[in-house]
């Protein structure tokens, strides 16, 4: 069970197991989640500013995703405190390069 909401769990084991599930076309698709309450976490997030997420089927069932915050790192957070912004393939892109 994941209980590190807002810190990198400590397994490293279920990342490998994480990335089973996901297929190859998604782990190479960006997608992106404007941050709509950043409460306890003003210091690593944004209100209204984008932030590419990283597929995560575990945290998912977790209700939580894994989010780069703004120190360049991926951390899990509610999915309540986002909501997914449908970009077409070419702006996904154009945005994850520039991060």
């Amino acid at each position: 069970m994941l209980n590190c909401t807002g810190m990198k769990p400590l397994e490293l084991v279920n990342v490998n197991l994480r990335l089973k599930d996901i297929s190859t076309k998604e782990l190479h698709m960006h997608k992106f989640v404007v941050c709509l309450d950043n409460t306890g976490y003003e210091v690593s997030l944004e209100k209204r500013k984008l932030y590419e997420i990283i597929p995560d089927p575990e945290a998912l069932k977790h209700n939580q995703i894994r989010v780069i915050d703004e120190s360049g790192e991926d951390y899990l957070f509610s999915k309540d405190n986002f909501l997914e912004v449908p970009l077409s393939e070419v702006i996904a892109e154009r945005l994850a390069k520039v991060a």
